[in-house]
């Protein structure tokens, strides 16, 4: 219980004073490891339940996306002790053995799959995986690339800040470096098309929407367009 304690105080704090200020700056935040290892360290290895660290992490950012990179435990302990910090050193980490390493592979599976259900709010995030994690990097990366286009092209609307918040904060940043720009004499202080009313009563994601319907897709087929994302990278293993 402490232990989860612990986890959950530092996730909230990281939350909000780290992760959503760059959400709401259209910033792609990506995380190793989130709150679905809390689920399966502490709620099924550690044997509290999924419910009680679900609460206890309730204020946290929910992943918009999780990335499940598995690995068999066997190959992970080798990593884990061919690793140059474990041959330089004696630490050891208490869940750094074959047994609990397959617990964890079974929880991370679990829940993962949608075979052990994921408490509210965190059932909301879209869960790719497996990824094997047994090859080389090359690999690796090729398949990383893949799933992160597929997510991106699919474009779902953010899980924790307003979209028409973000666009809001990027037009006032772009009007904000229009008004340092040097005018001619006479001219007006301000640009009043770009600041009052130019949107003509639509809000930024409304014209964002527009724009995508009347999109010519074979005249901009490399067109590409991002937003805030806060995406989780589970590495159940090393």
């Amino acid at each position: 219980m402490q232990e989860a304690g612990l986890f959950a105080a530092d996730r909230v704090d990281h939350s909000h004073t780290w992760i959503r200020p760059r959400l709401l700056k259209g910033d792609l935040v990506i995380s190793d490891r989130n709150i679905h290892s809390s689920l399966v360290y502490q709620g099924v290895v550690g044997e509290l339940g999924l419910e009680q660290v679900s609460k206890m992490n309730a204020a946290a950012m929910i992943p918009d996306l999780v990335i499940w990179i598995d690995c068999d435990p066997a190959k992970a302990m080798k990593r884990i002790n061919s690793g140059t910090l474990r041959m330089a050193g004696e630490k050891h980490e208490y869940f750094e053995t074959t047994e609990i390493q397959t617990k964890i592979r079974a929880g991370f599976r679990g829940i993962l799959s949608g075979e052990i259900e994921t408490p509210l709010p965190f059932s909301r995030s879209v869960v790719i995986g497996p990824v094997l994690n047994e090859g080389g990097l090359d690999e690796l990366e090729k398949q990383l690339s893949q799933v992160l286009g597929s997510f991106f092209n699919r474009r779902p609307d953010p899980l924790n800040v307003n979209r028409d918040e973000v666009d809001r904060h990027l037009l006032k940043s772009l009007t904000t470096g229009v008004q340092t720009q040097q005018r001619l004499p006479g001219a007006p202080s301000k640009h009043i098309s770009l600041l009052e009313d130019w949107l003509d009563g639509k809000s930024p994601a409304q014209w964002m929407k527009l724009a995508e319907d009347e999109w010519d897709e074979d005249k901009g087929s490399k067109f590409r367009c991002s937003w805030s994302t806060n995406c989780t990278f589970i590495l159940g293993h090393t």
